[in-house]
């Protein structure tokens, strides 16, 4: 094997050059193995291994998470067996029609509320193309470059005020 890597790299170019794809790829190959290799530190492979090794935490709160859905899966378990007894409760439940009635309204509303939210973005956006057609005239924009510079040279005066105090 070839120990200059850069005779490997000119050959493998001549190779894909020439449209020679045998050629290149056993160029490609002798460019890739002349790369010296990389290895991860000693005891690397150990530490890893050990930390993975490691037993779950037994603690409190994965005893709480086990009871917690323990009592969960338990109460759903009494809702379900208990639910052919609603119909005896003496309280109204809504019908079908009322619970599609009630939807209806929530839709209604929603579709007002975002009609109002977007008829306020158009408003917004009207501003927002009013100010930049104003903006981009030569004289409101010399006005804003002024505007911003004044207050950079604010900025400034009061940092280095801020700095004479401190020193003081």
């Amino acid at each position: 094997m070839n120990r200059n890597p850069h005779t490997d790299l000119e050959r493998w170019l001549a190779a894909e050059a020439a449209g020679d794809d045998l050629a290149a790829e056993e160029a490609f190959g002798a460019v890739f193995a002349a790369l010296p290799r990389l290895a991860p530190p000693p005891g690397f492979t150990e530490r890893v291994i050990m930390a993975f090794d490691r037993e779950p935490d037994t603690g409190r709160a994965t005893w709480l998470w086990k009871a917690a859905l323990a009592a969960a899966v338990a109460l759903a378990g009494l809702t379900a067996g208990l639910l052919p007894l609603v119909r005896w409760i003496p309280i109204r439940l809504p019908s079908v029609g009322d619970v599609f009635a009630a939807a209806a309204r929530g839709l209604a509303w929603l579709e007002q509320w975002l009609r109002t939210a977007l008829d306020i973005w158009g408003m917004l956006a009207r501003i927002g193309g009013a100010i930049g057609a104003a903006a981009q005239t030569p004289e409101i924009a010399t006005a804003m470059m002024g505007s911003a510079l004044v207050s950079a040279a604010a900025l400034y005066s009061l940092h280095h005020l801020l700095v004479y105090e401190r020193r003081v």
